[in-house]
């Protein structure tokens, strides 16, 4: 019989936890910054096998602003789509197309908005803007949040219209001033946009900027 030391247990399961990350599409993540893909590799969000990736909801042990019962009435909804899209996604009616269309197909009422840098997205929603709840019941904001000056969710923006949590490193597309594929109207890897944080409330709407070429997902905000 074999004993095998403390550190090559270590060693062996640091192996199998990479093999494991590995085998289901995902990307090292740490803090409040995207996961960089290695050379000629998918980033978080790009690839289309981290679409169909869920885990257990982090942010569900946040019960003080989790309404029992679901949404209020007086609420509406904020997801991420369960696909991403190259930065050529069309703009404010792209972006909105897709949003529909996702919430369409998982059965969800309403119409929805892209929340991306193109004009002032709060012109597309209701004045009174507000509150926003995950899909969870878990309160995200109270109004809609000020390009200007964009706020940190109450929670991170991670469940998608089906109800799934996105994996770690999951990104969404949000853009800022010049960085914003063209007015999201390029897929070219040489132009950048800016992709927002999913899993962090820091860096939710302004993490890193990323090729255009990359694909990455979409906050969706109810009207």
């Amino acid at each position: 019989m074999t004993v095998v030391g403390p550190s090559r247990v270590t060693w062996a399961l640091a192996v199998v936890t990479a093999g494991t990350l590995a085998a289901y599409g995902c990307t090292a993540f740490s803090g409040d910054e995207l996961a960089s893909p290695a050379p000629n590799e998918a980033g978080p969000g790009d690839a289309s096998d981290l679409d169909a990736s869920v885990v257990s909801d982090p942010g569900n042990d946040l019960d003080a602003g989790v309404v029992e019962g679901g949404v209020p009435d007086a609420g509406r909804l904020v997801f991420i789509t369960s696909r991403a899209f190259g930065g050529g996604f069309g703009g404010r009616g792209g972006g909105a197309e897709r949003c529909n269309n996702l919430a369409r197909e998982a059965g969800l009422s309403g119409e929805f908005v892209a929340w991306i840098l193109d004009e002032d997205p709060r012109r597309l929603v209701r004045p009174d803007g507000g509150p926003y709840y995950r899909l969870d019941g878990q309160r995200v904001f109270d109004e809609a949040p000020a390009p200007q000056n964009m706020p940190p969710p109450l929670a991170p923006i991670v469940i998608t219209e089906r109800g799934e949590t996105v994996l770690l490193g999951a990104g969404a597309w949000t853009g800022r001033e010049a960085l914003r594929c063209r007015g999201w109207s390029t897929g070219r890897s040489d132009e950048d946009g800016v992709v927002g944080n999913a899993h962090s409330t820091a860096r939710w709407f302004d993490a890193d900027r990323r090729s255009c070429g990359g694909e990455w997902r979409l906050y969706c905000f109810q009207k």
